[in-house]
């Protein structure tokens, strides 16, 4: 899982199917740090010690913003970033998407207007880009003077197999099922890397799509709320063509444990506890050089990662861990049995979850032998038949 990184250069460059940046000239405002701006995946309400104002900060894979309202004609935001793509949705339809460029970019502007101001919208922000690419920050929100910001309600009761949108309000198109939830951990695959183009072709922000990747439609499939906590070149014990052994700056003991990914802002594990933990790192420990780590290092790194998830997840003794193997190498695949089998012994219940899905068609593979959207369609498809079996989540 190799990165080969382009660099983008220039203005921002806004793409949607609508016409829809405009300078906003709303008379109503909502700091990003008010209650009812939904969030799903780890985020961090940050206060600027000059200006005192807030801001909500989030730089993991996959996060999204919801923002349901009513009595507006127009919804605009404010908003900083670089480098980071967002797709918009207007009330469950895509609309296109928000670039960033390279060059660090304030945005101050109306997302969508010539709305019926007499029902309610849902206006969601789904980050694509992962962690490499840095922090994203939401200043504020902009409405019609007199218009209401509602409860962005994510998690609704279910009946039979789907959530009962009828409770869900404003926000139904993005509701997922109360307790469901699926953490993923992982690389580059799992952050989607070069699945937005077949290959051969170079990786970029423009070609990684979050919400094409496996893990979020993995949750998709089981209407399940999904956190992707992913970083290309990342591994178990060892990144992409680093030493053999223990790397410094590994998922587990670099990234994993912070809100923001960087260093600064620790996650609380306890304000949201997963059913379920799904891992696939091993194609990075070894690939990319001639050193790689011992079986013994390998498993016994893998389950200090198990150990420590089981430990910040107390509360939920039937924490369930899936294991992932492939697509892009199998040399790890083997060692999995033993790292199922000795997390037994410990108490932990963990699955072999095969996402070998390359079978001669190059049109699952996109940038640098990563997997397409195709690919990571099959790989959800698995992923999700195994959870499913495991919960009974029909």
């Amino acid at each position: 899982a190799s990165r080969t990184l382009k660099k983008m250069r220039g203005i921002l460059l806004v793409l949607f199917v609508i016409s829809v940046f405009e300078s906003v000239r709303s008379d109503k405002h909502y700091y990003a740090s008010d209650p009812n701006i939904g969030i799903i995946g780890r985020s961090q309400i940050v206060i600027n010690p000059n200006t005192k104002a807030a801001s909500l900060q989030y730089g993991w894979s996959g996060v999204r913003l919801v923002f349901s309202f009513k009595g507006s004609t127009k919804i605009g935001i404010k908003m900083t970033d670089r480098d980071n793509i967002h797709a918009l949705s207007l009330d469950g339809s895509e609309k296109g998407n928000i670039v960033f460029t390279s060059n660090s970019t304030t945005i101050d502007q109306i997302l969508f207007k010539n709305l019926d101001p007499s029902v309610s919208h849902s206006v969601q922000m789904f980050r694509l880009t992962e962690s490499f690419y840095g922090v994203s920050s939401l200043e504020e929100i902009y409405l019609d003077d007199g218009a209401t910001l509602l409860p962005s309600t994510l998690e609704v009761s279910c009946s039979g197999s789907k959530p009962n949108y009828n409770t869900a309000g404003a926000a139904w198109h993005y509701a997922t099922c109360k307790d469901r939830r699926i953490e993923f951990l992982g690389d580059s695959i799992t952050c989607g890397f070069g699945n937005g183009q077949l290959g051969p072709c170079t990786a970029t922000n423009l070609n990684e799509l979050a919400n094409k990747a496996w893990g979020f439609l993995t949750g998709s499939k089981l209407y399940a709320q999904t956190h992707i906590n992913c970083w290309s070149g990342i591994g178990a014990v060892r990144n992409y063509g680093g030493d053999f052994g223990i790397s410094p700056n590994v998922l587990f003991n670099a990234y994993w444990p912070n809100a923001l990914s960087g260093a600064g802002y620790p996650w609380d594990f306890e304000s949201w506890v997963p059913n379920a933990v799904v891992i696939n790192l091993g194609t990075n420990d070894f690939g990319g050089g001639p050193l790689s780590p011992s079986k013994e290092q390998y498993v016994s790194g893998y389950l200090r990662i198990m150990k420590d998830a089981r430990a910040k997840y107390h509360s939920n003794p039937s924490l369930k861990f899936f294991l992932g193997c492939g697509p892009m190498s199998n040399k790890y695949c083997p060692f999995l049995t033993t790292i199922i089998s000795e997390a037994s012994a410990l108490g932990m219940d963990a699955t072999l979850v095969d996402l070998q899905v390359y079978n001669g068609d190059n049109k699952l593979i996109g940038c640098a032998g990563h997997p397409s959207v195709a690919g990571h369609a099959l790989m959800a498809q698995r992923a999700s038949d195994s959870i499913q079996k495991a919960f009974k989540w029909n």
